[in-house]
């Protein structure tokens, strides 16, 4: 209902004003009112750094490992 409001005004001072009231009303802030006006609510989930070895050299890692005695990487 709201965002229908939001949509049919024109001018941007009306828009800030709508969004002030708001953000008022709601006590949100005033970015995450704009995006909930609008429509644009992107949500995603960090791709993060990804794995650095395949499961073959992991498990070879490994293999190494524990032949030296599990030693610390410092003294490997």
């Amino acid at each position: 209902m709201q965002r229908r409001a939001y949509a049919q005004l024109k001018s941007k001072s009306k828009k800030t004003a709508f969004t002030d009231s708001m953000c008022q009303a709601f006590g949100f802030e005033r970015k995450y009112a704009t995006r909930i006006l609008t429509g644009n609510r992107k949500y995603r989930k960090p791709k993060g750094r990804g794995k650095t070895y395949s499961g073959k050299a992991t498990g070879l890692l490994k293999r190494v490992w524990y032949a030296t005695g599990c030693m610390c990487t410092k003294h490997l």
